[in-house]
């Protein structure tokens, strides 16, 4: 992708609901988990009198154990849209171990209410992030561990007994990659760890996932174990879970929260009736676009910017367009028209949920939205716009295909496989396609394939060998491609390829099949024909085009 462009984080979406809150009254929910910690916590302040207002606030603990931080907190109240914006942040910590955010909301509140939050959160450790890829690829490998499916080692840990495979430790471990004890059918014995620790670190090894264990002094052996076979996206994530809040810290947010809850000194009493509930509700993956824009559009022209891709079949435009002056045009008329522009979305295996658009980073807006899959609209209509300036895009997409989602993985994982596979280090397999030849490991190809896993565990000539001739009619560049998604659960080209398709189904790749049947669907002529007669309303024509920078 482009500069321009750019995956960011996560939107949570949450729903706190309430009723018969009395005139004075401070409420809050329990602590809400994010990645098995409790992190986040919502409250309410309520005045009543000749002074009424409501002070709502978004407290946010422990998430920097995780690798992450809140970017920002955006609130809704059903039924009340003047009301929709971004919640202030307020007092927040230099190292983010501490986060809060508030908004007051002036308004007659009914018998029930909702308000919907919507938590964007952001990585904080370099290489462990959220990525679209196939979560199968990460179950299967460990599985296998799990299993002693094809290993052909061993690791002894206080009376428990590890297996795993040599490819797998030699690929994610520098360490292990030069050590002489990863002799096969060895056995390993691993000194003062406990086996917990242990469990956990292997995992990480074969899935990329890291999780916070609240036993005291696990963390710390993983973070041991960590540094001693070089693993550094699992080093940093540990040395933030064995950081705590002090003293220090608690002290001065707690001083820093007291005026605003001076105002009701003691904490009335609920009503009996008082009835609240919190409730995680779905996410939304955030890619994020930014486009500077230096001059204004004038005499009915549109700067747009360059076609920017989305993992090899989507793509997004943005436009600005001076708006067309009419005969019912007022000194309130909207100068300027936004709009972004995107397409074959449908085709990467997601969709999109809505926009929202800043202006400086400022002044967000939910676009208006026209079109559906094949081409989406979003517009924006301003005001008093002043160049130079800033647009920023954060598109809310949601996955469509069932087993290719967003992960939180470590993204060294893939890399690291698929160097092994590309060096041809500790490979015991060869696959014979047309005039090529790739070596590849087993526990890999079989894992990934029902075909192969039946081929490799039966007394065939090409289990003994360890060589297969691949059907001519694929060619070899296509193969690899197939390969590369065994490895990494993701692809480097278009999923528009009949030929990868039909692979995908000779050796029954599940999600693959399922991402490339998405992708070689008709476009819908319909849908582009009524996105397409919109925009053309605008009256505009295309003149000049400005860069995503």
């Amino acid at each position: 992708m482009d500069g321009g462009c750019r995956e960011s984080g996560r939107i949570m979406i949450y729903h706190w609901k309430f009723k018969n809150l009395p005139e004075r009254c401070s409420i809050m929910t329990e602590m809400a988990e994010f990645q098995g910690l409790k992190a986040f916590r919502f409250a309410l302040k309520r005045v009543g009198g000749k002074d009424s207002k409501t002070m709502v606030y978004f407290i946010c603990t422990n998430l920097y154990k995780t690798g992450f931080k809140i970017e920002k907190v955006s609130l809704k109240i059903k039924g009340k849209p003047y009301l929709d914006g971004h919640m202030q942040a307020e007092r927040n910590d230099e190292l983010d171990h501490l986060q809060l955010f508030i908004k007051q909301v002036n308004c007659d509140w009914k018998k029930q209410e909702t308000i919907t939050f919507g938590v964007h959160v952001v990585e904080t450790v370099e290489h462990y992030h959220y990525q679209l890829s196939d979560v199968l690829f990460t179950e299967h490998l460990w599985t296998a561990a799990q299993n002693k499916l094809w290993t052909d080692i061993e690791f002894s840990v206080k009376n428990h007994i590890y297996s795993a495979h040599r490819a797998i430790l030699a690929a994610r471990s520098p360490t292990l990659f030069v050590s002489d004890s990863l002799i096969e059918g060895s056995r390993i014995k691993i000194e003062h760890t406990d086996p917990i620790a242990f469990e956990m670190f292997l995992r990480f090894l074969y899935t990329g996932i890291f999780k916070v264990n609240n036993r005291k002094g696990i963390n710390e052996e993983v973070l041991q174990l960590a540094e001693r076979y070089q693993l550094s996206t699992l080093k940093s994530l540990c040395q933030l879970a064995v950081q705590d809040i002090n003293a220090n810290q608690l002290t001065y947010f707690a001083m820093a929260m007291k005026p605003d809850f001076e105002i009701c000194p003691k904490k009335p009493q609920l009503n009996e009736k008082t009835v609240a509930q919190l409730f995680f509700q779905k996410y939304y993956g955030v890619i994020e676009c930014v486009w500077r824009v230096e001059e204004l559009p004038d005499d009915d022209q549109v700067f747009t910017s360059d076609l920017l891709h989305f993992r090899n079949d989507g793509a997004f435009r943005a436009g600005l367009a001076d708006h067309p002056v009419t005969k019912h045009s007022t000194l309130l008329s909207p100068q300027h028209f936004l709009y972004l522009a995107c397409s074959h979305l449908e085709k990467t295996g997601t969709s999109i949920s809505h926009v929202d658009s800043y202006i400086d980073g400022i002044d967000c807006y939910r676009m208006d939205r026209r079109g559906e899959k094949a081409l989406y609209i979003f517009g924006r209509e301003l005001f008093d716009l002043v160049v130079p300036c800033a647009f920023k895009f954060d598109i809310m997409i949601k996955e469509t295909v069932e087993n290719y989602r967003y992960q939180l993985i470590d993204s060294l994982r893939a890399i690291d496989l698929w160097n092994m596979f590309q060096l041809e280090i500790i490979t015991d397999v060869e696959f014979l396609v047309g005039e090529k030849t790739f070596a590849a490991h087993r526990v890999i190809i079989a894992t990934r394939s029902p075909v192969f896993a039946t081929l490799f565990n039966t007394s065939t000539v090409e289990s003994v060998t360890g060589k297969i001739r691949i059907d001519d009619a694929f060619a070899p560049d296509v193969f690899r491609e197939f390969l590369f998604f065994l490895y990494t659960g993701t692809l480097q080209v278009s999923a528009n390829c009949q030929p990868l398709l039909k692979m995908a189904e000779r050796y029954q790749v599940e999600t693959l099949i399922q991402i490339c049947r998405m992708a070689s669907q008709e476009i819908d002529v319909e849908e582009i024909s009524t996105s397409l007669i919109w925009l053309c309303s605008l009256k505009i024509k295309l003149q000049s085009r400005v860069s995503f920078r």
